[in-house]
């Protein structure tokens, strides 16, 4: 009887999956990651995306890796598109942001039973070859099609990453920006 209890026992977590306490057991990649970041000020709002932003999630160690090609980032405005890149961000030169962090909990059992999670992740963010520390609140889910998906909104402080802004345009560049996140991605085995 107890045999049987306990194939019962295993066939019924063979069903569900992982346990309520388990990661995934391969990591969680993302190829075609959204980023957008947008600046406000009284003279114009600015704002690019890419969706060509890479990720790799390790659920044993809560460990996240983005990394993004500064040139992939689309304006509305051609020549804000070229600016940004030749004159600010000088993307030949500094053509990767990365970020590296760590995730301090998360809560599987409570994205198993269709729940989000708050996360926070905290790591170096490298934009325009300079690193800065950053603790970064964000949700994580399961979507329905069983993709795994985080998302974030954080400011960063463009002067922090050795960003100079000219003089003459100073007024049209806020300071800080708002970076928008979100990295949807499978379970891949053996990566």
């Amino acid at each position: 009887m107890k045999q049987l209890s306990s194939l019962l026992l295993v066939g019924a977590l063979s069903l569900v999956g992982m346990t309520s306490a388990q990661a995934p057991a391969g990591k969680i990649i993302s190829r075609t990651g959204y980023v957008k970041f947008f600046s406000t000020t009284p003279m114009e709002n600015i704002s690019a995306e890419t969706n060509t932003a890479v990720a790799i999630f390790d659920p044993q160690g809560n460990h996240l890796r983005v990394r993004i090609q500064i040139s992939t980032f689309v304006f509305p405005n051609h020549l804000m598109q070229e600016h940004f890149n030749e004159n600010y961000m000088e993307s030949d030169k500094f053509p990767l942001s990365n970020f590296d962090g760590t995730a301090k909990t998360i809560h599987w059992d409570k994205l198993k039973a269709g729940g989000i999670d708050t996360v926070s992740i905290t790591g170096d963010l490298e934009i325009h070859g300079v690193k800065k520390q950053y603790t970064v609140p964000g949700t994580f889910k399961i979507l329905p099609t069983g993709d795994f998906q985080g998302e974030a909104v954080f400011p960063v402080k463009i002067a922090d990453h050795g960003i100079k802004v000219p003089a003459i345009v100073f007024k049209n560049i806020a300071d800080t920006v708002q970076v928008t996140l979100r990295l949807t991605g499978k379970v891949e085995a053996g990566k």
